[in-house]
């Protein structure tokens, strides 16, 4: 043989597919396929390598030629086969109607490969042992060439701890996120909320959107406000590669105003964890305002609003001060916060006012201040 041939897969230690199919000439002249290849465990020292998996051959063949490119020696007795490596040797065959047929040894590696498929791919059978009863004592299998193990088990590296950005500026890196579509609409429409969010002095904008294609505006207008606001440019905003970040027209405005955008990779929302904070924070609030109010839901465009207000006029754990004095450089005053969806009364024009002895104010219910 030319190379080492199995048609059991329980054999293989591990498999990977080949890129071209192999056909395999038999004695009779027939061709078989391999479609894989991969380790097999011949003994507790010899692994070979690159065998081909062709379960239509019903034999298994081991290629000499392939053992020397191993390192191994193969001697031919009168009553069998050797296999040496260095002065030590690994195995024999027996000589058997002129074939070498070695012994069943690979029942050790299949026993233990089984068992770690038998408890659900158990990564740790060498700890197993002496925990429970009705197992061998099996000669452990490297479970990280396990491609079933691979594919069901594969995930990403966790996303580090801490934050590397601490020693930016306030203004100098925004945090954008995009949530929605949000149902019911809102009394105006709305569907989404952008949510903006500055790294170093934790200062947080929500605004209610009926389209996706206003966010670019509003990220100008807040990019705009920081800039006049703090003593530094914007520099960076970071955000996932929606089209309401990734545009001509924002595009325009950032290579304008010199700033980078950062974007954050498919499917992993962790790279954008300040925004995701911010977006659960806000949405805590305004469910919990909700929750207290019982106004009907349409009106969530104030609250999400409100609550963008409100927490930024309180003290942030980062750094111990107020959002809005970090960014402003004075304390927030909150003599007119009152409670969202409270009764309140609203001066009327004069035009509304027919008679003297008519009320000067209207019932209406609190739904936030202006910023």
């Amino acid at each position: 043989a030319t190379t080492h041939v199995c048609s059991d897969c329980s054999l293989f230690l591990s498999f990977e597919d080949l890129e071209n199919s192999q056909a395999i000439m038999v004695g009779n002249g027939e061709k078989v396929l391999a479609k894989r290849k991969g380790k097999v465990q011949l003994s507790g020292k010899v692994i070979l390598q690159n065998v081909l998996f062709c379960p239509d051959l019903h034999v298994n063949l081991i290629s000499v030629p392939k053992l020397i490119e191993n390192g191994c020696t193969t001697f031919f007795e009168n009553d069998g086969c050797a296999i040496w490596k260095g002065k030590q040797k690994l195995i024999h065959a027996q000589q058997t109607n002129g074939l070498y047929v070695f012994p069943s040894v690979l029942h050790i590696s299949c026993s233990a490969l089984e068992w770690h498929r038998r408890l659900g791919h158990f990564g740790q059978m060498e700890k197993l042992y002496n925990q429970v009863t009705g197992i061998p004592q099996c000669d452990c299998v490297n479970v990280k060439e396990c491609i079933t193990c691979i594919q069901a088990k594969q995930g990403r590296k966790p996303i580090p701890k801490g934050n590397p950005e601490n020693n930016a500026d306030v203004g100098e890196l925004l945090h954008l996120d995009l949530i929605g579509p949000v149902t019911p609409a809102g009394k105006s429409g709305e569907k989404y909320i952008l949510t903006l969010l500055d790294e170093k002095s934790k200062i947080g904008f929500a605004k209610p959107l009926r389209e996706k294609s206003q966010a670019s505006k509003v990220i100008e207008s807040v990019i705009k406000l920081m800039e006049t606001s703090s003593k530094s440019r914007v520099k960076r905003i970071r955000s996932d590669r929606g089209t309401e970040f990734v545009n001509q027209e924002l595009r325009t405005f950032l290579k304008e105003k010199g700033i980078v955008h950062e974007t954050s990779a498919p499917y992993i929302p962790q790279q954008n964890g300040n925004a995701e904070r911010f977006n659960r924070t806000l949405m805590e609030k305004v469910r919990a305002m909700f929750l207290d109010s019982g106004l009907e839901k349409r009106f969530w465009p104030f609250a999400v609003e409100y609550a963008a207000y409100v927490r930024n006029r309180i003290p942030c754990k980062p750094h111990g001060h107020t959002p809005f004095e970090m960014l402003f450089g004075s304390k927030p005053d909150l003599k007119n916060v009152r409670i969202f969806g409270q009764k309140c009364f609203v001066l009327k024009n004069p035009y509304e006012t027919t008679g003297k002895l008519d009320s000067k104010s209207k019932p209406g219910i609190f739904l936030g201040i202006e910023p």
